[in-house]
């Protein structure tokens, strides 16, 4: 052989070898991307059973924050303390059962969504196998889908109000509110004061209903046959309910108050609560009023204040409460009046947690891990309010002092929102692209 030809071949060699370590190089960046820029599709393509992000992806997202606080793990004991489930003490066999009962339902990203009662005749079309309930979600443009199946949606009805920012919706959910686009589109629709507009949506009509102008604040009633207002007009805030079960509705003043930024909600039928809009800086106070005999009491206070209401008796409620640092949550299951029930030593925040439909477990997605820089703290809840941090998440049950994981596969990547939940089924958004997903429930 030639020198001239060994040259050559030794070009050739070397030009192959830094061409695969730029297609590694690539593929890297790509997959770290994937794992840390929210709004990146998962590997579920349309619809159909979970499926795995890579591991490399997985660690270059965890590489890209500091841990999320959690507990230790272990048996919980009253005080239900909880932690990250060591990998080691998992089989690949059960991380896969984990997968095999989750399953994505929308094909689009939704802007918001609501789960319709099995005992509810306002569905129009039956639904799948999977699915044991009607699911119906909007999305960025106002139009409305009813989820059939897996990867499959019918659209049933449009609007032209606007984005579509928070939805309410009654007991069995046959109506609906939202809160259309209004506040600033950079703030979270959750901790501004609105300046959008509400509006009520019925299933078996198909048509929209636009409320009061001045309306900050909607709860439905427990039975879903009231509607409870609260309005800001000429400098006064007033608590109104609506009864929306018949075709004339009445409307009868509760109250005036000297009260702003707050939400309400309605979760037992003589307690309508008075929720401050939370920030980690600011010791705020929560109330409530009897809607018959007007009577207000006092339900609690603390740092970042936030609560999750049971739609069961006993009406249990989760409260949470930022540390001075609003590094951590103190969070605890009161009675309906603030009495300290049980403590739970979980690292998350509201919109993370949900009663189930009966009010006897809890459901509630703790994060693992955060794409906040090394050094840099965490706030809570304001970084999560704020969009300034997204997380992956694990998932569990809580019953008593027994807690269950549900999800905790270190290639599932989930940022969970908005939890919703059947006796068989639980549902939720993950933050991160917008998509609903369903977790068919293990014993149901």
């Amino acid at each position: 052989m030639s020198s001239r030809t060994k040259k050559a071949i030794v070009i050739l060699v070397a030009i192959l070898g830094l061409v695969a370590i730029g297609i590694g190089v690539y593929f890297g960046i790509q997959n770290a991307k994937q794992s840390i820029i929210p709004g990146s599709q998962s590997s579920q393509g349309s619809g159909g059973t979970l499926g795995t992000q890579g591991q490399a992806g997985q660690s270059a997202g965890a590489s890209q924050g500091g841990s999320f606080p959690v507990s230790s793990s272990g048996n919980q004991g009253s005080g239900g303390t909880l932690g990250t489930q060591g990998q080691a003490g998992q089989s690949a066999g059960a991380f896969q059962s984990q997968k095999n009962n989750l399953f994505q339902l929308s094909t689009h990203p939704a802007a918001v969504y609501w789960v319709v009662s099995s005992t509810s005749t306002t569905s129009t079309t039956a639904v799948s196998g999977i699915l044991h309930t009607g699911v119906y979600y909007m999305d960025t443009n106002g139009t409305i889908f009813q989820i059939q199946d897996v990867g499959s949606e019918q659209m049933i009805a449009g609007s032209s109000l606007g984005v579509p920012l928070r939805l309410w919706q009654n007991s069995d959910g046959s109506k609906i509110v939202v809160l259309f686009s209004g506040v600033d589109q950079g703030a979270d629709a959750t901790t501004s004061q609105s300046s959008g507009q509400y509006a009520l949506f019925r299933l078996t009509t198909k048509a929209w209903e636009i409320l009061p102008q001045g309306t900050v604040s909607v709860a439905f009633s427990p039975d879903g046959k009231r509607l409870a207002l609260l309005r800001q007009t000429g400098g006064t805030t007033s608590l109104y309910v609506t009864n929306i079960a018949t075709a004339r509705e009445t409307t009868t003043l509760i109250a005036s108050l000297a009260i702003v930024d707050v939400t309400i909600a309605w979760p037992s039928p003589n307690k309508i609560y008075f929720v401050p809009r939370t920030a980690s800086s600011i010791d705020s106070q929560a109330w409530y009023i009897d809607p018959t005999t007007k009577n207000m009491a006092y339900f609690g206070h603390g740092l970042g204040l936030q609560l999750v209401f049971s739609p069961a008796r006993p009406y249990s409620v989760l409260q949470f409460v930022s540390s001075l640092d609003a590094s951590s949550v103190s969070l605890s299951i009161d009675d309906s009046t603030g009495a300290m029930l049980q403590t739970l030593s979980l690292q998350t925040i509201a919109e993370k947690c949900s009663f189930s439909s009966n009010g006897q477990a809890i459901f509630c997605a703790v994060p693992r891990e955060n794409n906040k820089s090394n050094g840099d703290p965490l706030s809570l809840p304001d970084d999560f309010l704020q969009r300034a941090a997204y997380f992956h998440d694990n998932l569990y049950e809580i019953k008593g002092s027994a807690i269950s994981t549900l999800v905790n596969a270190p290639d599932v990547l989930f940022d969970i929102v908005d939890i919703k939940s059947t006796p068989s089924q639980l549902f939720f958004m993950n933050r991160l692209d917008h998509t609903i997903y369903l977790y068919n429930l293990p014993n149901s």
